[in-house]
């Protein structure tokens, strides 16, 4: 007896030590869980903390509704019907999905693919974030060749989704928005990353070994290889004309950035914004500009008070990025309440869009970067080693190619965004030229002549002094964006000897907008912003 009793009081402590153990797993996976769910919902989070503690019980509800959303067919406003494919993103408050025609042919090899985006709207202020985002896209000229064109809006109300398991904050039925956009894969961030334009210095440095011992893959897995300048022309112009047709219809973007633009095969809305026949400045690429979710009107009301300036900078710290943000959105401004203090955002795409120029000649905004100096102070032959040249002229161009426009990154601090725009240590001033202290012969540094295609990372100067025109501090002084198209143009002629033609211009009449001899816009009546959203009767 006594033994049996052993036995069984051993079982009991057993079965207990494994039930603790048990539990203790499911505390720390909920812990981890919710840990990760606070990492992704931040600071950002409307709805409160509660909002972000989910059991595993709802996320196991999430994963099963997510797979009950893939055979989902969606209906549009418009009538366009879609089902749902599988999961490509996902966000704080979002998802992203394949979408394909409801009626497509599921025999063939190459159907048409939507991307599909769901936003969880767990409060009211998410919701309206929704309806202001689709009142922009649909305020846009629909099929324009660089705008992002919303192809379908549904609002709905999903009692499975954690969202509503855990908040009841909205007044009304609907929780959860779908946007149907075109399926892009390609970004202009992630192909400034496949071309190594923000190779290292170290990295550059093994590269250029590798090819002295003539290793083949090395050489085409870590070379730079840096847009050559026609294709930043028309990566540029692209661009340029998305924010010509958000201006055109009193809409100022407010977060222009590399990493908002995507980029369509030509087979998108390609659009040639020449007027030659001349090809060769085409890439297969056609600029897709993103994000409307921080875009409003042009100009800001009146600023009058200490308050409306502390708020203006409150709502730029959210919904625009630092190293692209023009100084009278920051402390720095000099901004003082008056009747007469009014912000126009349409100067701060302006100098949004001279950031994004440099980045497509060196990967990142001018003010997040440092060019990598010539140790040698030798202007003929520009290194980054500190190593004497040797081995003859043919030698020295090897070691020179792909060197040029090497960049370090740095922070991004307020004291930079108050600087100028950086020359490239071999361009010196670009001030009209300066003296060789090797050979005391003259260098013309604002000559375009002799600086190759680009692709070696060596750019027109022209192209610098253009920045530096739209990056302006003075923002009195900065130029609108019909005044930067007209600079552009002449830009355009010079170093690829052909006019561009912006979209909106173009003969086929498909834009409002045109360009008078003096820069200046076509005398038209604009619509109020906020009725023009209100028109659009889009939920």
């Amino acid at each position: 007896m006594v033994h049996l009793r052993r036995r069984r009081q051993q079982t009991t402590a057993t079965m207990t030590s494994f039930s603790s153990l048990l539990l203790i797993i499911l505390h720390h996976l909920r812990l981890c869980w919710n840990y990760l769910l606070s990492f992704l919902h931040g600071g950002n989070h409307r709805g409160g903390s509660n909002t972000g503690i989910i059991s595993l019980t709802t996320l196991f509800q999430s994963s099963s509704s997510r797979r009950r959303q893939q055979q989902q067919l969606l209906t549009f406003d418009n009538g366009t019907q879609v089902t749902i494919g599988d999961q490509i993103a996902e966000g704080g408050f979002s998802y992203v999905f394949e979408a394909f025609p409801a009626n497509n042919n599921h025999s063939s090899t190459k159907k048409k693919k939507y991307a599909l985006k769901r936003i969880n709207c767990s409060d009211q202020e998410l919701l309206q974030s929704c309806r202001h985002e689709a009142g922009i896209h649909r305020s846009l000229p629909s099929n324009h060749p660089n705008l992002l064109e919303l192809l379908g809006l549904k609002f709905e109300q999903d009692f499975t989704s954690a969202s509503s398991a855990s908040s009841s904050s909205l007044p009304e039925e609907y929780n959860v928005c779908y946007m149907l956009f075109p399926y892009l894969r390609n970004s202009l961030r992630g192909e400034i990353t496949l071309r190594n334009i923000l190779l290292n210095q170290d990295d550059h440095r093994q590269q250029q070994q590798n090819d002295y011992n003539n290793n083949s893959l090395q050489r085409t897995t870590t070379r730079r290889q840096p847009f050559a300048t026609v294709e930043v022309i028309h990566l540029f112009r692209g661009i340029l004309d998305a924010l010509l047709a958000m201006h055109n219809a009193n809409i100022s973007h407010r977060d222009v950035k590399l990493e908002n633009v995507l980029l369509s095969l030509s087979t998108y809305g390609d659009h040639h914004h020449y007027n030659t026949a001349r090809s060769a400045a085409r890439s297969k690429y056609t600029p897709i500009l993103i994000d409307y979710g921080s875009a409003g009107p042009l100009t800001t009301p009146p600023l009058t008070t200490r308050h409306s300036i502390l708020n203006l900078m409150e709502v730029a710290s959210t919904h625009t990025t630092f190293s692209y943000r023009p100084p009278e959105l920051s402390d720095v401004g000099n901004l003082r309440a008056s009747s007469s203090c009014i912000v126009d955002y349409g100067k701060v795409d302006v100098w949004s869009l001279g950031c994004v120029l440099f980045g497509l000649l060196h990967g990142v905004s001018p003010f997040e970067m440092e060019f990598v100096k010539d140790n040698n102070n030798d202007n003929d032959g520009y290194g980054y080693d500190g190593k004497k040249r040797s081995g003859g002229r043919e030698k020295q161009q090897q070691e020179e190619e792909q060197q040029y426009g090497l960049v370090r990154i740095v922070e991004c601090t307020t004291l930079k965004i108050l600087g100028e725009v950086a020359f490239p240590p071999w361009a010196g001033s670009g001030l009209g030229g300066g003296t060789n202290a090797n050979n005391n012969t003259t260098t013309h540094n604002n000559n375009n002549e002799n600086v190759g295609d680009g692709s070696n990372g060596k750019y027109p100067l022209s192209i610098y002094k253009f920045i530096r025109y739209m990056v302006q501090h003075d923002r009195m002084s900065r130029p609108n964006i019909y005044e930067v198209a007209k600079r552009f143009g002449e830009l355009h002629s010079e170093l690829l000897g052909e006019e561009w033609i912006p979209y909106s211009n173009d003969d086929g009449g498909r834009g409002r907008m045109s360009l008078k001899n003096d820069g200046e816009e076509d005398e038209r009546e604009h619509d109020d912003f906020d009725s023009l959203i209100a028109s659009r009767d889009f939920v």
